[in-house]
Order: C-alpha cells, then sequence, then structure tokens
C-alpha cells in the first residue's frame, strides 16, 4: 500500500509540476529579414496606432499622400472621420483628422488588446525589436501603441503617461478614470529650427 501511495504522489506531483506552474513556453521570434520593423518601409511623414498582437496598423492620415506615394502640399478643405479595427476583435480607433490644421481626435477602445502577448508579438518581429517593444520580464503592457510611419519607431502606451512625442508628432492622452478607453489628441509638431 505504501509503494502505491508512493507511485500516485509522485505521477501527482509529476502531473502538477508539484505546485509549479509549468514552464512557459519558449517565444520563437521571426529572422531579421521577415520582422515587421526590420524589413518595413518607412516613408510616410505620419503617426499610427499599431496593435501589438496582430501589427494591423490605423494611420492617422495628417500628412496627406498621393497614390504613388507623393506628399499632396496642398489644403484639403474637409475633416474627416474614420475608424477601425484592428484584428478580428482588437483595439478600435474612432479618427476625426482635420489635415489644413495639422491635428487629429481620436477615441481607442482596446478590445482585446488590452494586453500585449510576447508570443504573438513574435510572429512578426526579431528577438531584438522584440525585446526593444515588449522586454522581457517588465509589466504587462498594453496591446497598442503608436508607430511612426516614417522611421517605424513604436512607442508602447501606458496609462501613467498623459503625452509623449513620436516623430514629428506630439501625442496628448486622456485616459479613462474607471475602464480602458483612451482619448487622444495628436498634433503635427515638426522641430521648428
Amino acid at each position: 500500500m505504501k509503494k502505491l501511495t508512493f507511485l500516485l504522489l509522485l505521477v501527482f506531483c509529476l502531473l502538477t509540476a508539484c505546485g509549479e506552474n509549468a514552464p512557459e513556453e519558449p517565444v520563437v521570434c521571426v529572422p531579421p529579414e521577415e520582422c515587421f520593423l526590420c524589413a518595413g518601409t518607412w516613408e510616410r511623414n505620419n503617426v499610427g496606432i499599431i496593435s501589438l498582437n496582430t501589427f494591423e496598423i490605423a494611420e492617422v492620415e495628417i500628412n496627406r499622400y498621393d497614390p504613388k506615394g507623393a506628399l499632396i502640399g496642398e489644403r484639403a478643405g474637409v475633416f474627416s472621420m474614420r475608424s477601425r479595427q484592428l484584428g478580428e476583435d482588437g483595439a478600435y480607433v474612432l479618427m476625426y483628422v482635420d489635415p489644413d490644421r495639422g491635428h487629429a481626435s481620436l477615441t481607442l477602445a482596446p478590445g482585446s488588446d488590452q494586453r500585449a502577448d510576447r508570443h504573438k508579438a513574435a510572429g512578426f518581429l526579431c528577438a531584438d525589436c522584440l525585446e526593444k517593444i515588449l522586454p522581457e520580464g517588465e509589466k504587462e503592457e498594453l496591446g497598442f501603441g503608436a508607430i511612426d510611419l516614417a522611421t517605424g519607431e513604436i512607442r508602447t502606451f501606458d496609462r501613467q503617461l498623459l503625452g509623449f512625442g513620436v516623430g514629428d508628432f506630439y501625442v496628448h492622452c486622456d485616459w479613462e478614470e474607471k475602464g480602458t478607453g483612451l482619448d487622444l489628441l495628436i498634433f503635427y509638431d515638426p522641430v521648428r529650427y
């Protein structure tokens, strides 16, 4: 009976790892030549909202470009309203953009992008870029950020941030007091001198 009890206890310990969490799956990144950031072509001087889980982007088109990629240097004469869902149930972005005045107002609901998933992000990033954006062992990051579409630089959002610069843009953050929503004001703010 003692042998049977010992064997059952041993099997139980092995199956449950003796009360410890089972080891986490290793994060497998793509090679640099397939990395979303390293292999990307960054030519538009705009900012976008990016899902860090699907790497879909909602471009905030403050600077307008024609289909060939040339900057349109004349007044639009209109202000636009657009919305974009990042992924099947990811962040929802509602944008009001006034290109003539160089600013935009956004409302963001994170959906399934409330938390960044390193395993999902690794499917789009090389190891260096993953560590730069979502460092291992750091606090859990929100699953969306701002991307400079001229350089590919990504700035993750943090509830402690009230504003930050990314490329030629300033992003002001107004977080919901209770909840996960976020309102943004984005200004085109290039260096003057």
